[in-house]
């Protein structure tokens, strides 16, 4: 394992809620290309350990491998059930994310701030504000507890989204 993946490793390891990709950069002083290479390296001497990195468009984490438990425990550990109100609207945002509370309103027919508030508690999505226009908007966007609740890594684990049954993909 080089270096680089050597600190990477070491950062995310005291670092329990993950670090922006960004921030990775500037602490390591290395290019994109170059935390790239390590983010492979790392995943695939992970790979065979007990636990994984969870990856975002903008952040990364090192995370307790949950499958692998006994069924019992991974029981214990799930968390509670969510309403089709609040999967109806997870799924709207990890699919079309960075997204606005109009936008996801608009795809819904109805109101979403209580639906947003629970998903926000619960730590599956994370506002950050961008001016429009001068104004302050928050757009919303999934977190590395959400990968981890799913049991994937990364947003390209998704399954694809089916056009024909009336899906917006963006």
């Amino acid at each position: 394992m080089s270096k680089l993946t050597q600190q990477l490793h070491s950062l995310l390891t005291i670092n329990t809620n993950g670090l922006e990709l960004a921030k990775l950069q500037d602490l390591l002083d290395v290019s994109s290309a170059d935390l790239d290479k390590s983010i492979k390296e790392l995943s695939m001497y992970l790979k065979e350990s007990g636990v994984v990195l969870l990856q975002t468009d903008t952040s990364l984490q090192i995370a307790a491998r949950t499958d692998i438990l006994p069924t019992s425990l991974q029981k214990e550990l799930q968390t509670e059930q969510l309403s089709p109100a609040l999967l109806e609207v997870l799924a709207i945002v990890a699919y079309h994310q960075p997204i606005t509370q109009l936008e996801i309103e608009t795809m819904r027919g109805i109101g979403s701030e209580q639906t947003i508030k629970g998903l926000l508690e619960r730590n599956l999505i994370t506002a950050k504000t961008k001016k429009v226009d001068g104004i302050s908007i928050p757009h919303y966007a999934t977190t590395q507890v959400f990968l981890a609740h799913l049991g994937i890594t990364s947003l390209k684990e998704l399954p694809l989204l089916d056009k024909k049954k009336g899906a917006n993909a963006s």
